[in-house]
């Protein structure tokens, strides 16, 4: 360790000192210039419905237009934008609401949503849902939001009427029945439900929703009928000598000559 003459080292400490400083101001001139462009442009975009506390007795604090609060107990809740859920009573406010709130979506939102009937249909790429009493008018619901026919027929968290259902999965997906092959009158990726299985009739589904072929069996996994059961085993994951299985998968040959395609 070598000493540093008193001047020297005066002289060093104070370029230090000064340095920092410098860094310091630049740090602090950057953080105000950040400030003065960012903070502007956040007070100017407009409130979030949803960061609006809300109750359902209180004019003063009622929600704004095309939203609705959520006050499920009368404790308070938050305003919800009326695009932030699905366009009908049935899958959107009943889906995701109940009691008060599930009232008042519908009552707030209802009137953005496009009416239909059998006399007025949705228009393309949207289906009916058929949720009115006598099951005699709905609401247009988009197809791009229902990933399988499989889904126009779940009983939990869906609260479609059997019309309804049946719009669904006609109107968005391939219709498919019981001639020659299970699957042949669907795609490739695809095999017939038959979720209408007293009328040996369904829907294309993807293959890729079961992992492997005993899913398409399981009673406790999989939402298929016993017919659509068998469409997809053999649709999806069947094999043979003509039709061999992808790399990394090989036929366990359980039917003789045939059989599933099993993971290795």
């Amino acid at each position: 360790w070598v000493s540093m003459p008193p001047s020297k080292a005066a002289a060093s400490a104070a370029k230090r000192t000064g340095t920092a400083h410098i860094i310091t101001g630049a740090r602090t001139a950057l953080i105000a210039i950040v400030a003065l462009l960012i903070v502007p442009s956040v007070l100017s975009q407009p409130p979030n419905p949803e960061s609006v506390p809300c109750y359902h007795d209180s004019d003063e604090a009622a929600c704004p237009g095309l939203s609705y609060c959520n006050d499920r107990s009368g404790y308070g809740g938050d305003c919800i934008a009326c695009d932030a859920i699905p366009a009908s009573p049935a899958l959107g406010c009943y889906g995701n609401e109940f009691g008060d709130a599930a009232e008042a979506c519908t009552e707030a939102c209802s009137e953005s949503w496009r009416v239909c009937t059998d006399d007025e249909p949705c228009p393309g790429g949207s289906f009916c849902t058929f949720e009115g009493l006598d099951e005699d008018m709905g609401y247009c619901f988009g197809c791009d939001r229902v990933p399988d026919p499989l889904t126009c027929f779940a009983d939990q968290g869906w609260y479609l009427t059997d019309k309804g259902k049946e719009s669904c999965a006609t109107t968005c997906f391939r219709e498919c029945a019981e001639d020659g092959a299970s699957s042949s009158s669907c795609s490739g990726g695809a095999f017939c439900n038959f979720q209408i299985e007293s009328e040996s009739r369904g829907y294309c589904s993807e293959c890729a929703l079961f992992e492997e072929w005993s899913d398409c069996l399981s009673e406790y996994y999989s939402p298929l009928s016993a017919q659509g059961g068998e469409s997809c085993a053999n649709a999806c994951f069947g094999c043979s000598e003509d039709n061999p299985c992808p790399n990394d998968w090989f036929c366990d040959y359980q039917l003789g000559d045939s059989g599933f395609c099993t993971a290795c």
